[in-house]
């Protein structure tokens, strides 16, 4: 009883210091693999036949949608992926893709084109919104794992005039402008941006001083695009040498996360409207 009244006290103290982290980068390292598997479960599900089937009649089923799996893998590494799990999210979309496209396929077969547009708004309009949702999960799970995978960052400090690259970005620190607000006083870099040599305007990532906060808080600039985004944030400035802290990201495919929310919207939308009674 001594032993365990001197010991239960210094375990409880080893528990108070041992901190958990569950943050960003666990939520993002889980994310992938969560959403490999349900791609997977998407494709396999609705492939399999209903009932009771032979071992040929689900070989059927599930090997071709096979081809578009390898053909997802192949468009990845083509554009520069290098990732063990961005590769095999490439390879599951394209699978499950094949899949989705086959089950409006068999609708179109079955009723012709105009049939399976009026079943789309008719009788099977659950069945066909739930594949449009699918469609919408499928571009938002490979465009998280491209986001997440093919991500570039640079931090730079830049003198009034100087230059620097990120990816296809050229970043040119033009000016810092300052402006005192009743709560806050701002701090806001100019930076022209151009791609390729195609000039794109400027961004202006700011710092703000508050009155209330001791510590000052940045507001970075965002340059949203159909195949990636650019992020400018505004680290440091000294006004004496007019020299930049400047931190830039690079997040593809961060748009088709939103396109694909709306799919689904669209998607589930179709599916939960009640049906017209004959």
């Amino acid at each position: 009883m001594v032993v365990i009244g001197t010991v239960f006290p210094l375990l409880v103290e080893a528990i108070k210091g041992v901190k958990i982290s569950v943050g960003s980068p666990y939520f993002n390292a889980m994310a992938v693999p969560i959403g490999v598997a349900i791609l997977f479960l998407m494709g396999i599900g609705p492939a399999l036949p209903w009932g009771a089937a032979s071992m040929e009649r689900t070989r059927k089923a599930l090997l071709p949608p096979l081809i578009g799996g390898v053909l997802g893998l192949i468009v990845g590494w083509l554009v520069g992926m290098t990732n063990g799990w961005a590769l095999v999210t490439c390879f599951a979309g394209g699978y499950t893709l094949v899949v989705t496209a086959q089950q409006f396929g068999l609708g179109a077969k079955r009723r012709g084109l105009g049939g399976t547009l009026i079943h789309l708004l008719g009788p099977d309009r659950p069945r066909f919104g739930a594949y449009i949702v699918h469609s919408g999960v499928i571009m938002i799970i490979i465009a998280i794992a491209v986001s997440h995978t093919m991500r570039t960052h640079k931090e730079t400090t830049l003198i009034q005039g100087e230059s620097a690259t990120i990816g296809p970005y050229l970043l040119t620190f033009v000016d810092v402008e300052q402006r005192v607000e009743p709560h806050r006083r701002v701090l806001a870099a100019r930076v022209a941006v151009s791609e390729n040599g195609t000039s794109l305007g400027e961004l202006k990532p700011a710092i703000n001083h508050y009155h209330t906060q001791r510590e000052p808080i940045g507001t970075p600039s965002v340059r949203v695009g159909l195949i990636s985004d650019l992020y400018l944030s505004m680290m440091s400035y000294d006004p004496k040498a007019r020299k930049l802290g400047l931190r830039a990201f690079i997040n593809p495919l961060v748009s088709w996360i939103w396109i694909g929310t709306l799919i689904m919207v669209i998607g589930g939308t179709l599916a939960i409207l009640p049906r017209r009674r004959a």
